[in-house]
């Protein structure tokens, strides 16, 4: 301001002063006009991206890999050479579609979830697990666009009640719509899910949005003529087409350098085969270039899916209950997890577990509290679930329920008191299940009769009996009112 007020002095006449004065003051004008223009640029530049998470259900790493080589699909090596191509191994879980998409989705591994298999899930996906409910909270309703756009309805249920497994019957999904935007499960082919994807981004593309999208091919033909068969690579290649007209209508609406896109599988295929029982190698491609840091790393899981788009979307992950179980991709993996995951995924030995009490065969009196006690061993013990009739009771996590003993061995007593009041009367099984950090890393020839490791009892819960002790007390008044007759009776006959 000094120096202005010396130029307005240093000019002669006061017209001169005056052109100097609206001089300056236009200069600054533009200035600041400038100075806000840049503000405004910087923070448009900050802001979070779309995101398109796409699942090519049961698509083989290698096949894919064989696939990419051969030129056959444009569409993903297009998306690779943006950015980066990763190898991921499935840890924890059974290789199939309803425990694949559940860690996908949410970053948790399994026993957060309940959802370990098809057959075996204990319950839905906890509400707001998943990344679109997350995505919602966070940026609030209204400020994005979510969907979820499948094919594969019969494993990715949102309906409340569905024929389930042996201990769930309700969609894993099933918390989930009315919380997004879109919601579209059906039974439907390519042919017609991807029309109702590019109907999506008409509809949504003009604002911010978190999509799934997700085909069920080549795992439904997988299945029927195998993983060498020229139907499957049909299948792969009818994904890569639907990600090339994606593409090209995020470009048509010039927001496709605003979109990442990250495209994985569930699981792979058993080599040449019609199953998928011991699949865990799948992949993640993407248009995300910050990835190429982990380029190298050979025990990338599942499980890091989520928790890399989180970072993608600028989301803090610290304070979310429970804490994800993956990392995000865009960083290191931090010191030791790698050879933690590695561990876990090369152990070949079954937990042991037994229930100590009650015994096999005992009866119980109906509102009795009982406890069922048990123990359980393993190098890489992760979880105990308790289940009453093939309802989940209890689970005991590692460090967080239960008494733990880690040395070379993990043990692990836990004692459940179980409250038999409001339980009718008949025939219980209580089921204890145990699991490792690995349950997916035996060999094919093992792996395909390979059961969880679990300890069962049976018991019976009655209405309270008569003691003895209550009986000798009836008796003795019944034979105290027979005295008291008995000697009226003798007094008013010797009246008589």
């Amino acid at each position: 301001m000094p120096k202005l007020l010396m130029v307005i002095k240093m000019t002669k006449t006061r017209a001169g002063r005056l052109l100097t004065v609206f001089t300056l003051i236009g200069f600054m004008v533009l200035s600041a006009q400038c100075l806000f223009a840049a503000q405004i640029s910087a923070i448009n530049d900050t802001k979070p991206p779309n995101v398109i998470l796409w699942s090519w259900d049961a698509t083989q790493r290698n096949h894919c890999l064989e696939l990419l080589k051969k030129g056959e699909l444009p569409n993903l090596k297009a998306l690779i050479n943006e950015g980066v191509f990763l190898n991921l191994t499935i840890i924890d879980h059974r290789t199939d579609t309803k425990a694949g998409h559940t860690q996908m989705l949410t970053g948790y591994r399994w026993h957060h979830t309940g959802v370990f298999s098809n057959g075996m899930f204990f319950q839905p996906i906890p509400n707001g697990y998943t990344l679109l409910e997350r995505v919602e909270g966070y940026f609030g309703k209204g400020n994005v666009a979510t969907c979820m756009i499948t094919g594969k309805k019969g494993h990715m249920e949102v309906d409340p009640v569905v024929t389930g497994g042996k201990y769930c019957q309700k969609g894993i999904f099933s918390n989930v719509p009315e919380d997004i935007d879109v919601t579209s499960v059906t039974t439907d082919g390519s042919a017609k899910v991807g029309p109702r994807m590019i109907d999506f981004l008409n509809r949504y593309g003009s604002g911010h949005f978190v999509a799934f999208f997700h085909f069920k091919e080549p795992d439904d033909v997988g299945h029927r003529y195998g993983e060498n068969s020229l139907q499957y690579e049909a299948g792969v290649k009818d994904d890569d087409f639907w990600l090339g007209q994606v593409v090209q209508k995020l470009k048509d609406m010039n927001i496709y350098s605003k979109t990442l896109i990250y495209v994985t599988a569930d699981h792979g295929f058993d080599e040449d085969s019609t199953r998928h029982s011991n699949a865990p190698f799948v992949w993640l491609a993407t248009n995300d270039r910050r990835l190429k840091v982990n380029e190298n790393e050979s025990w990338c899981d599942q499980v890091d899916i989520v928790p890399t788009i989180y970072y993608a979307l600028g989301i803090d992950t610290s304070k979310f209950v429970p804490p994800l179980d993956g990392y995000p991709l865009q960083r290191l993996l931090p010191a030791g997890v790698a050879e933690t995951r590695k561990h876990a995924f090369n152990d070949k030995t079954l937990p042991t577990v037994s229930v100590t009490f009650p015994a096999n065969g005992t009866v119980i009196t109906k509102g009795q509290t009982v406890s069922i006690n048990f123990t359980a061993a393993d190098d890489n013990l992760i979880a105990v679930l308790l289940l009453i009739n093939d309802t989940l009771t209890q689970l005991y996590e590692r460090q967080v329920k239960g008494y733990w003993i880690q040395n070379e061995m993990i043990e692990v007593s836990g004692s459940y008191r179980w409250d038999t009041t409001s339980f009718r009367e008949g025939s219980y099984i209580i089921t204890v299940i145990v699991f490792d950090e690995g349950p997916n890393s035996l060999p094919p020839e093992i792996q395909n009769t390979k059961e969880v490791s679990q300890s069962q009892i049976k018991v019976s819960v009655k209405k309270e009996m008569w003691s003895l002790g209550s009986l000798s007390l009836i008796m003795a008044i019944g034979l105290s009112v027979f005295a008291i007759i008995a000697v009226a009776v003798f007094i008013v006959t010797k009246r008589r």
